[in-house]
This record gives C-alpha cells, structure tokens and sequence, in this order.
C-alpha cells in the first residue's frame, strides 16, 4: 500500500489539467528498517536515497480530498505505527459510531470524519493470520459502518469501505508464495513470469462480499491487483513481492480512485 500511495500522489501531481495536490507531507527515513539477525535488530537494509522508507504520510488535494497512510503491519517504527489499528477502529465505532485515522498521520485531519475507509493486510504472516485479520475487518469494522443508518451521521453519510487485495507474489516455489522455511531457491533467483494463483488474494476473495454484487455483501468494494503474469516485470527480475515494480501500482492506484470516487458518489 506504499507503493500504492505514492502512486496515488505522483497521478495526482502530474495531473494534465495541473497538480492537484494543495499540501503533502511523507517524512522519508534516511535509514530505513534493519533485518533480523539472530533475533536483534542488526543491520539497516536500505541507508540513502528517497524510497519507500516511511511510515505515516498524507498528502492533500484540491477541493478539500485528504489522503492519509497509516500501516499497522510490516516494517513500521513503533512509535510512528499503530500495532492494533484494527481494535483502535472497533473501538470508535462502538463508542461514536464513526472512524478517525488516530493520532499517527503525518499531518492531522482537518475533519474528523472519514468518507472512505481503504485497508490492506499485506503479504506479512500466515494464511490464518490473514483469514484472522480479515474476519475481524469486515465483523468489527465493515459491516458495523455498513449498518450505521445514514442519520446517525447527519449530512455526511457513513464511511464507505474500500479493500484492496494482497499482490501477486511469483518465488519459484509450489505456489508462488515466500516460503520461511522451505524456499526451493534462492531469494535471489529470478522471479516466475507467471503463477497459477495467488493464495491470499483467493482468500481474501472468498471472505469479501462487495455490496451490490451479491447479498449479504460485508464491504462496500474490493479492488483487485489481477497480476498473476506479471512477475517477469519486477526490478531485475528478483523483486518477487512487488516492493519496488513500477507499472501494477500505478494501475492499482488508478483503479483505487476509480473505486473510492465511485462508492463516494
């Protein structure tokens, strides 16, 4: 969702009819995380140079449309990130019966209402912890905000919940998948060009039910990332998670609006 959002704010920069963005504000680390060797923090990864390196970022754009970026998993600096961003939303849902970003962006919110509500869980963790996460999304989350009647939130409507499925992943394993424990080959080696599947965006696919597509739907929209054969187009071939493809971002990101201008209207 990084890349994703960085896409987002290039397209709306470089916008034909002029830059559409008013303010932004991505604090970039100089250092970005460390990988971990023998159980410690040892040695930092990436150390210069503009990237992905940020936790919180928000940018702001004509006629009032905020964008702002909150992870809660993957690498993230615990004093920047959210550990449990999913329990911080049911809680607010239950006690005002709406959402805020919380405390952690970049810049605070001008409002505290949140129009559209758009989350990821990420390639990090297990099968189940995905299945986990996503239960308590579309349980405490989107279908709690999809019940919340209109008056309830005088003229701004309820917020609209919009999730994007996980990225293809393309290691030269049985399916495609990082494999902790049993990588056939080496995280080096070039990634397949295409993969049957994508395990968890299956998953993710089976739990979700966008609204207006089928009954008893539990979130608003879903936007696919639909890359199954495009592993030949990662950086040098070796960037088998998309962390630094151009190109399906960039699509994603156009589609992403597509949806949220969509669901808003």
């Amino acid at each position: 969702m990084r890349q994703v959002f960085i896409a987002l704010a290039c397209g709306a920069h470089s916008h034909p009819a002029g830059s559409l963005v008013q303010f932004a504000e991505v604090p970039w680390k100089d250092d970005w995380f460390t990988e971990k060797l023998d159980k410690k923090l040892m040695k930092t990864i990436i150390t210069s140079g503009r990237h992905g390196g940020f936790d919180a970022a928000s940018i702001g754009l004509k006629g009032g449309f905020e964008v702002h970026f909150v992870p809660h998993r993957g690498f993230r600096d615990e004093e920047t990130s959210e550990e449990n961003l999913l329990d911080r939303l049911a809680s607010e849902i239950a006690t005002t019966g709406r959402i805020t970003f919380g405390d952690r962006t970049a810049v605070p919110m001008r409002e505290s209402h949140v129009d559209v509500l758009v989350y990821n869980v990420g390639i990090h963790g297990t099968l189940d912890m995905l299945a986990t996460m996503l239960r308590q999304f579309v349980d405490q989350i989107s279908l709690p905000l999809s019940s919340l009647a209109t008056a309830s939130e005088g003229d701004m409507g309820r917020t609209k919940t919009v999730y994007v499925t996980t990225p293809t992943q393309h290691y030269n394993t049985s399916d495609g998948q990082w494999q902790w424990h049993n990588m056939t080959q080496p995280p080096s080696k070039h990634c397949l060009a295409r993969v049957a599947n994508n395990p968890r965006s299956d998953l993710e696919m089976s739990i979700l039910k966008p609204v207006g597509l089928s009954q008893g739907g539990n979130v608003d929209a879903v936007v696919e990332y639909g890359d199954l054969d495009l592993g030949s187009m990662h950086m040098r071939h070796t960037d088998c998670s998309h962390y630094c493809l151009p190109g399906v971002p960039d699509v994603v990101a156009a589609r992403l609006l597509q949806t949220i201008l969509a669901v808003m209207g």
